[in-house]
């Protein structure tokens, strides 16, 4: 097959060449036009001779992570795994009872929220240590962060039900506002960016809303009725177009979709494996087409799952088994992975195929693995 295009392209070419010739008298013109036709065709040759140029080398299911990050809530530290080989290569201490954690790409950091010390310590993730501790609100649980503003946002739950979201400048590590959020009540837990970064929503805890936070102005603009009789919101994500929300309900085994043109819930889907489910923590893949949904046994915390929905659809298209407790998770870079931790009473880290949607490895970290983050 290539031998008879190369053929004909050799054909081609003489045609082109005499006919010009016949039609020229400028000598000059003739042999760049020759030129430029005999480079376009080696340049044809070699695709057809070689085939089309190699992609680029990347890592396991092709998502390009470079390490992992995962905070130890009983053990007060946090662990780093070299995402190529799986190994934890460093234990970082310091910390108290950290939870949240998110990579900030433009700084090479990592932001971590100490529960038990209402601060923030920032990671520098080339030389993995602690570099900057930052008071925050009380009992820090959330952090997000926007890169075309340099602002990280903490959500501070304040069991007394004063919460706020304090705002964070990633380039002073100064706190440059605290958004008052008690004013239905209940603390604030998960967080999620737009990703055009106009608006914030905010998991308020023990009610039945989620906050809609103007980020520019970092006022409250709107509330989100989401939740069944008394089950509240947890944690949220938004989609990559910004077009929908996911919110996760911890004491119902629900996922409500929000339409974020006119902020009504759409849908709310059934996950996990039996009635027997904690909805938590949420995440969703790079390209929007799916979201997990991680649950915990409400019987027995050391039980757990994890829902595939799929966003098309907005219905679950697996359950993955075999997950103790789980909690957070987190996909990579690349979307051809998932990771989920066990959360509270466990002590690993499991990888998941994301065409398969299987546990491939399980890595050992420190005591409640609670927060995930990738660079």
């Amino acid at each position: 097959m290539r031998k008879s295009r190369i053929k004909y392209l050799c054909i081609y070419v003489k045609i082109i060449l005499v006919g010009n010739l016949k039609k020229s008298i400028n000598t000059g013109l003739f042999v760049t036009l020759a030129s430029l036709v005999i480079l376009s065709l080696i340049g044809i040759l070699s695709v057809l001779s070689n085939g089309p140029a190699s992609s680029p080398t990347t890592t396991i299911f092709n998502a390009p992570m470079r390490q992992i990050f995962v905070t130890n809530w009983a053990s007060d530290s946090v662990s780093v795994i070299n995402a190529s080989n799986y190994t934890v290569v460093k234990i970082i201490t310091g910390f108290k009872r950290p939870t949240g954690i998110v990579y900030l790409p433009n700084h090479g950091e990592v932001f971590v929220t100490n529960s038990g010390s209402n601060t923030v310590s920032v990671i520098n993730t080339t030389t993995d240590t602690v570099i900057k501790n930052i008071t925050v609100g009380l009992n820090p649980s959330d952090v997000v962060f926007y890169t075309n503003r340099s602002e990280a946002y903490v959500s501070n739950y304040n069991n007394s039900g004063n919460s706020t979201i304090s705002v964070i400048n990633t380039t002073t590590y100064a706190v440059k506002n605290t958004i008052p959020m008690w004013r239905i009540g209940g603390g604030v837990e998960g967080l999620a960016i737009s990703p055009n970064g106009k608006y914030l929503l905010a998991a308020m805890y023990t009610t039945k809303y989620l906050a809609v936070i103007n980020a520019t102005t970092n006022e409250i603009v709107h509330y989100i009725q989401v939740g069944k009789g008394g089950h509240t919101p947890y944690d949220v994500v938004i989609s990559p177009n910004g077009a929908y929300a996911y919110a996760s309900t911890f004491d119902a085994s629900y996922v409500y979709v929000i339409n974020m043109t006119t902020y009504e819930v759409i849908k709310n889907i059934t996950i996990g494996g039996s009635s027997d489910i904690y909805g938590s923590e949420l995440a969703i893949s790079p390209d929007g087409s799916a979201v997990i949904a991680t649950n915990v046994s409400q019987s027995s915390h050391i039980l757990g799952t994890a829902s595939v929905i799929n966003t098309t659809t907005d219905s679950v298209e697996k359950v993955i088994y075999g997950l103790p407790s789980a909690y957070a998770v987190a996909f990579s870079p690349g979307g051809g992975e998932a990771i989920i931790s066990e959360g509270f009473g466990g002590r690993s880290i499991s990888i998941i195929n994301t065409i398969t949607y299987e546990i491939v490895k399980r890595i050992s970290v420190g005591g409640d693995p609670a927060g995930i983050a990738i660079t």
